[in-house]
């Protein structure tokens, strides 16, 4: 008789975050079957989110950023090249973010609404942990996001921007920061082996 005699190593059933794609965030939670569930604040509902969708949510969910970041350049670019006011920028990012926003409800309407759904038996992605192979790309990111928080407070005084773009800069950098903490906390979660 043959037996198996690789030792397994014991299982840490807080680390349940195997996919690089896996969403992590507010409203998100792993349910008993380990299915991905969003409870959407929009449609007022729990909603099952399959793994072929999460790059897709993960574009929506950055949605702010994307419409942050492209206020800065446009305001930054208009009133560089084109000397224009800075609320056509204004314009031009509200309608982006409408955008996305009717994008990111529509995207949910195509999703499975889960039924009985108590959000207090699941393990919500926020308290997840790092798995121990990607220790590295989260200090790596924790890294780049204080620096690039204060690179951009440094260009924007650099630069000689308007008052506005400075504030948006700091507001950059608190972002930044913020999420840094987010990941310094996961990682002091996390196991190390």
């Amino acid at each position: 008789m043959s037996r198996n005699l690789v030792e397994r190593k014991p299982s840490n059933s807080r680390v349940i975050a195997p996919d690089p794609d896996q969403p992590v965030g507010k409203n998100l939670y792993i349910d008993k079957k380990r299915r991905m569930i969003y409870m959407s604040p929009y449609l007022h509902e729990a909603l099952y989110l399959p793994k072929f969708d999460y790059k897709k949510f993960n574009r929506y969910k950055s949605r702010y950023l994307i419409v942050a970041a492209t206020f800065m350049i446009l305001a930054t670019a208009f009133d560089a090249w084109f000397h224009w006011p800075i609320w056509s920028a204004l314009i031009i990012t509200v309608a982006l973010w409408a955008g996305l926003e009717y994008s990111f409800y529509k995207f949910q309407k195509t999703l499975v609404a889960v039924k009985g759904f108590d959000a207090a038996k699941c393990t919500p992605t926020v308290d997840s942990v790092i798995a121990p192979d990607q220790r590295t790309k989260c200090y790596l990111k924790i890294v780049l996001y204080i620096l690039l928080g204060v690179l951009l407070v440094f260009n924007a005084y650099d630069q000689h921007y308007s008052t506005i773009i400075i504030v948006a800069c700091w507001a950059a950098l608190l972002f930044c920061l913020y999420t840094a903490f987010k990941l310094t906390r996961m990682l002091m979660k996390s196991p190390k082996s």
